[in-house]
Parts: structure tokens; sequence; C-alpha cells
């Protein structure tokens, strides 16, 4: 499998003709209201695909280059080329900073996968108010 490209989301589906839906797709940071914060996002894999039959993988996900989390998955691929791989990935954010994703085939080595920034919004404060001169 070659990694053409990645990306975050926060839920994927699909419909009975086949299409993926991508909800909430993050096109740069994740931004989060407060720590802790639980997130189940689906990281979207764009790739070139060998064969069809069974694809198995480990996938591991740090945040400040501590694990987060980490499993296996195995996958049903009906044919080689180009295809979608949607992978679950739970995280519980404790603090801003790169969440990154990786991901190994069986027998071979980690690659890679995708990285994104989570940021807390911090509301900016109110501009200050003019003041009246005094008489």
């Amino acid at each position: 499998m070659k990694i053409e490209s990645a990306f975050f989301c926060d839920d994927v589906r699909q419909e009975t003709n086949g299409k993926l839906i991508f909800i909430g797709a993050y096109s740069q940071d994740i931004i989060l209201q407060s720590f802790p914060s639980n997130l189940m996002l689906h990281l979207i894999i764009c790739a070139k695909i060998g064969s069809a039959g069974p694809l198995k993988m480990e996938v591991e996900g740090t945040l400040n280059r501590q694990k987060i989390m980490g499993g296996e998955l195995e996958m049903q691929i009906g044919k080689a080329g180009f295809g979608f791989l949607p992978i679950p990935i739970p995280t519980l954010a404790t603090a801003a900073g790169k969440l990154a994703v990786r991901i190994r085939e069986s027998g071979e080595r980690w690659k890679d996968a995708a990285e994104i920034e989570i940021k807390q919004n911090i509301a900016a404060s109110p501009p200050p108010q003019p003041t009246s001169p005094t008489v």
C-alpha cells in the first residue's frame, strides 16, 4: 500500500450505492473549547492498494509524542488500485499539541499517515471601550 494523502474527519458513512460521505473534515487544525476532551475522529487514508483481499494493519496515535491509542484492524479490499481507507481514531485530548498517526501493514515498517494540530479556542477579550471626556 502506498499512502497518497490523508485527512481527519469527525465521521464517515457509506451510502447504499457505495459512495462515502465525510462529515466534519478538518483542513487545518482541530479547535477544542477545553481539555480534556474525548474525540471520535476518523483518519481517511487515500492510498494505492496493490491487491484485493484482506488488509491487516496496526495503527498507533500519539499526542505530543506520547502514545494515546493503538490497535489492529482488518479490512476487505474489493479490488486493487486507488481507494479510501477509513480508520477510527478514538482520542482523549488532554492538552494542545500535535496528533500524529502511523500505520503498519503486517510484517512491514511503520509509515507516517497524518498529523494535525489540536488547539484550544481562547476567546479574544473585547476591545477596549472609548472613554468619554470628563467635563
